[in-house]
């Protein structure tokens, strides 16, 4: 089986050599005039230097995606340019609206990939939708020196569209979706660019609501008749949305971005099938809705001021998230205490807010130094609130516990962190380049747990607090073989703070102590993990500018990981334990064998291993790094033909394998296998300049992706896992107007 799936990635691979055949000369004119060249790649600017440079003369591996591409694959969410990524896999952890886990190159885990939005950082866990934006940047290896902690195997950029100081623009855009054995879905969002004051100021405003179809089949018996099951389906996300931004340049050397989005989420039932991705259902003793919400503002501001000698630039932002969930806990109750099955929903309330600014100067210079480099400072509040009664616990023990209050939690947190920062490049001479960067960090974090009930007896050890210095050093160097091929090597260091956490409890988790040799006072906190990568890459233009193949090769070392543990008594907890290593690399191609063919080619490979182990770890040398697929492919082909006068049809498809791997959430000695799977994607239409009408297919093949073994709240019941699994497929159609 898995090796029948394989063969999509080597479909791949012969794919992309076959486009180097296919685009040695120019192409056929359509009007039968005579050879016609076709026209060269899309040059895209990217920042993720912290200044705007082209995206083949930047030393470093970089997935970037253009609105074009957003707008013609149809991509909306994290998932959807994900898939488009070599090297990115993702997974599960606690909870719901925040769990999920980003591993780039191999280095897996939570605060492990830093995401943001234009220069300012946001939860790694959001998921802001894909609308008006500019590009998406995907950074692969650390990025320790410009972007610091939580960037240490890459950094995810979205950015997002300026306000157009010229003209009057506006976008509306609707969809209408239905999943395969499920709801229907839709969407509708708008935005509008108008300028306020000639050559002075502009706003950009973007509105958007909708939900996503229901497809996972929640049953619990029929209160009429108990030895029927009602079926209710959930998994719906209904969602909204809005930005404004303020483009303000009141000199030719000074301007002022202001930015403001909200979103809003709410699941009416988690997207979990149990025992495996394709039972699509739930199956439950009692009707406990698990609605799950997420609310969260963020607002920035930005201020250039332009020199003769480079930028000088300021970037605040200010961030608050709400998040909410409840989950059924009553069979692993009944289980974990010998009661009999009594409804037992455990409600979980996580809210928190952030304040971060970065001061820096990006130079401009004349002659063969140029320099980036600033300070930095985040102050970040978090808390945690849980609560579990059950009435009828105490009775049902023959008053043995004195109380229904399962478990009750107050968790309050802090991060700290100072930096500064400088990269300085020194060009040798026309070929040859060095860069050298340095980020110095002073971090402080503390999280602590109070908790009461029947389930925190034996916890007397809330948590902890962890300060740290770190240094994250980079070194470059490039050379230009000419104006359109360039090599470059790179050694490069990033690390994530530590934190402090709540011991499990003894009364519950006595004998999981002993077989691990451990005392609670040793899990009250966990320090930081670090790595180094050292890569070597290449990045070419060829026929004019027809086909563009960037590549790169890595070497991953990792120590004192902080790798999730759990207990056999369901209680779980970070150690920092062991080493690992990681070595692959990836390759992206980009073509246009003839006018209207656009055909990409993404492929990445991880080898991410255990190297040292220790009894917290468990985790035997020479087992791979959890949640990591070995092999990550993405192809598409995007064909666009004249109709009528400027009326133009177009096809694309979108494929995309994922390699297997092996989930975290499970015993670390005996792993549980993710098997590998495709999704395949179709678009059609018609556009003009002014609109397009879209029918699509998503998922053509309906495959049930196991995207990671979600952990429960309570425990993971025996013999039951929870699958969060992708949706399943969906038809649609879809409009845009434009003026």
């Amino acid at each position: 089986m898995r090796s029948e799936q394989f063969s999509t990635a080597r479909y791949a691979i012969w794919f992309s050599a076959g486009i180097l055949f296919a685009v040695p000369g120019p192409a056929i004119s359509a009007s039968g005039g005579g050879l016609e060249p076709s026209p060269a790649i899309e040059e895209i600017v990217v920042t993720a230097t912290k200044h705007a440079e082209s995206l083949q003369d930047v030393p470093l591996s970089i997935t970037a995606l253009s609105a074009q591409t957003l707008e013609r694959a149809g991509i909306l969410t994290f998932e959807d340019y994900a898939a488009k990524v070599p090297n990115l896999t993702f997974a599960s952890g606690l909870g719901i609206m925040d769990a999920r886990q980003v591993s780039l190159r191999g280095v897996q885990g939570v605060n492990t990939t830093g995401f943001y939005i234009d220069d300012l950082p946001i939860p790694a866990t959001m998921d802001p939708r894909v609308i008006d934006l500019d590009r998406i940047e995907v950074l692969r290896g650390p990025q320790g020196t410009l972007y610091g902690a939580r960037s240490m195997g890459g950094t995810v950029r979205m950015i997002t569209q300026a306000p157009d100081l010229d003209s009057t623009t506006a976008r509306v855009h609707a969809l209408g979706s239905r999943v395969d054995g499920g709801g229907g879905g839709y969407q509708t969002d708008a935005s509008l660019n108008l300028p306020l004051a000639k050559d002075l100021a502009a706003i950009r405003l973007t509105a958007y609501v909708g939900n996503d179809g229901s497809f996972i089949n929640r049953q619990f018996p029929n209160l009429a008749n108990p030895s029927e099951l009602s079926t209710r389906k959930v998994a719906r996300d209904d969602f909204s949305g809005a930005m404004a931004a303020l483009l303000w340049k009141p000199t030719d050397h000074f301007t002022v971005r202001p930015i403001l989005m909200t979103q809003s989420s709410r699941l009416n039932g988690f997207p979990l099938s149990d025992y495996s991705a394709g039972t699509l259902s739930q199956v439950r003793p009692f009707d406990i809705p698990e609605p799950a919400w997420d609310r969260w503002t963020y607002g920035g501001i930005s201020m250039t001021y332009t020199t003769p000698v480079g930028d000088i630039v300021s970037s605040s932002s200010w961030f608050s998230r709400r998040i909410m969930e409840d989950e059924d806990i009553s069979q692993w109750t009944a289980s974990i205490l010998g009661t009999p099955l009594l409804p037992a929903p455990i409600d979980t309330l996580k809210y928190g807010h952030s304040f971060v600014e970065e001061l820096r100067f990006s130079s401009r210079f004349s002659g063969p130094i140029q320099f980036t480099g600033g300070v930095y400072a985040q102050r970040e509040k978090n808390n945690y609130d849980q609560n579990s009664i059950v009435p009828g616990l105490n009775a049902a023990s023959g008053g043995l516990f004195g109380t229904d209050l399962l478990y009750a939690d107050y968790g309050p947190g802090n991060n700290k962190e100072d930096a500064a920062f400088g990269e300085l490049t020194y060009r040798l001479n026309s070929q040859w380049s060095l860069t050298g960067g340095l980020r110095y960090s002073k971090i402080t974090v503390s999280q602590f747990f109070y908790s009461t009930g029947i389930a925190a007896a034996g916890s007397t050890v809330p948590g902890g607090t962890e300060t740290e210095h770190d240094v994250t050093p980079k070194a470059v160097i490039r050379y230009e073989a000419s104006p359109d091929v360039s090599f470059y090597a790179l050694a490069s260091k990033g690390f994530r703070p530590g934190n402090g956490q709540m011991a499990p409890p003894t009364s519950f988790c006595g004998a999981d102590y002993a077989a691990a040799g451990l005392i609670p006072g040793q899990l009250s906190s966990y320090k930081s993990d670090s790595l180094w990568n050292y890569e070597l890459g290449a990045k070419s233009r060829l026929l004019d500018n027809r086909v563009t193949l960037n590549g790169a090769l890595f070497w991953i070392d990792w120590k004192n990981l902080q790798q999730l543990q759990r207990f056999t008594c369901g209680y779980d907890f970070t150690v920092n334990a062991g080493a690992a290593r990681s070595r692959g690399g990836e390759v992206e191609l980009s073509a246009v064998p003839f006018r209207g063919l656009t055909v990409t080619t993404g492929i990445g490979y991880t080898d991410a291993k255990i190297t040292a182990t220790t009894p917290e770890l468990q985790t035997p040398v020479g087992r791979p790094v959890q949640q990591v697929a070995p092999w990550t492919v993405s192809a598409s082909g995007d064909y666009s033909f004249p109709l009528a006068g400027s009326v133009q049809g177009f096809v694309r498809v979108d494929g995309s394998y994922t390699d297997h791997s092996f989930s975290a959430n499970n015993s670390p000695v005996n792993l549980r296998l993710r098997p590998s799977y495709d999704i395949v994607n179709l678009r059609t239409g018609v556009r003009a300049e002014a609109w397009d009408l879209t029918a699509f297919v998503d998922n053509i093949g309906n495959a049930h992706a196991n995207l990671g073994d979600n952990q429960s709240e309570g425990g993971e019941l025996a013999g039951r896992p929870r699958i969060l699994v992708n949706r399943p497929r969906t038809v649609g159609i879809e409009a845009t107007l434009r003026w």
